[in-house]
């Protein structure tokens, strides 16, 4: 899949991102976080990888997203 940058002031945008955080509107998180195009970033109680479970992502399923971005770490998992 190949993304495009989108340069709406309106919805949330990725604006970086590094090992241990990812930049939303210029604003650091270094917690995991479920980012929505037009609604605040919400905080994601996931600890880990392995700390994973079905209900994590039912939290995922109530926006009824079309696509979902899973950023795992540093490697393929």
């Amino acid at each position: 899949m190949k993304l495009h940058q989108d340069t709406s002031g309106a919805l949330n945008t990725v604006t970086g991102y590094g090992p241990d955080y990812v930049d939303v509107n210029l604003e650091r998180h270094e917690t995991s976080v479920i980012v929505l195009p037009g609604a605040p970033v919400r905080e994601w109680p996931v600890a880990s990888f392995d700390a994973l479970a079905p209900e994590h992502f039912a939290m995922l399923l109530d926006p009824a997203p079309e696509l979902v971005i899973f950023g795992s770490g540093a490697r393929l998992r």
